[in-house]
């Protein structure tokens, strides 16, 4: 599939959905996670997450999170064979161009699949809540850079992304990126929450409206997008898309 896709009133069923762990999921043989329990303040990417500089699945849980106002730097990156599941909080405020979460191939591939058949989980999972609020434009939730990821996109029925600012996209996939499906797994599944709103909800114009989810010219899905009749898409202010 290659196409640009913006969307406000998709409905489709999503027929799987990524689980949500409580701590690292056991599997066997044993494989490691950085469990993240409390919250950080500071940027985290999986090729150093395990503490020691070396690549780690990120499981960030209920009570932890990970909160930064850093436009440069995106809140959380998968940029190595590893999972994400966000259960907790993930913010990037006050700063034109922040990403929540960015996929960043770096013109290969990351493959996330290499637990899944020991029992482990894969791909990007947002089942918690991601917020870009306050300042700044050309924003983006999630966002799938230059590259191939082997895995889903999962945007679980508990997920809430908010993204507040003009010319900003709930999610990306971008003009070189590749999102692989496997397994008959849905590529991109959504589930939950999406609400995109303007900087000035009142104007009557807006020259550079948010799209709540944007596949790139050149940019390509291969498997299906799958959008629950529950799932919440919305975007406010003239323009909106």
């Amino acid at each position: 599939m290659n196409k640009h896709l913006s969307l406000l009133f998709v409905a489709a069923f999503a027929l799987f959905a990524g689980p949500a762990f409580a701590t690292c999921p056991v599997t066997t043989p044993p494989s490691t996670c950085k469990d993240i329990t409390s919250v950080l303040k500071s940027p985290i990417s999986t090729a150093d997450a395990d503490g020691t500089g070396m690549p780690d699945n990120i499981l960030i849980e209920s009570s932890g999170g990970v909160e930064v106002s850093n436009g440069t730097t995106p809140a959380v990156t998968v940029n190595s064979n590893n999972w994400l599941t966000n259960d907790g909080t993930i913010s990037n405020s006050n700063a034109a161009n922040a990403i929540g979460i960015l996929i960043n191939p770096n013109g290969s591939t990351i493959d996330t699949t290499t637990l899944e058949s020991i029992g482990g989980q894969f791909g990007v999972n947002q089942n918690g809540n991601l917020t870009l609020n306050g300042s700044g434009t050309g924003k983006i939730g999630i966002e799938l850079g230059a590259g191939t990821m082997i895995g889903p996109i999962d945007i679980g029925s508990a997920s809430i992304i908010k993204v507040h600012g003009d010319s900003s996209t709930g999610v990306d996939i971008s003009s070189t990126g590749i999102l692989q499906a496997t397994n008959d797994q849905a590529a991109l599944d959504v589930d939950g929450t999406i609400a995109m709103t303007p900087l000035n909800p009142g104007s009557l114009s807006n020259a550079s409206p948010s799209t709540i989810m944007d596949i790139e010219s050149g940019g390509i899905v291969n498997g299906n997008i799958d959008i629950a009749p529950t799932a919440v898409l919305t975007s406010t202010g003239a323009g909106a898309q």
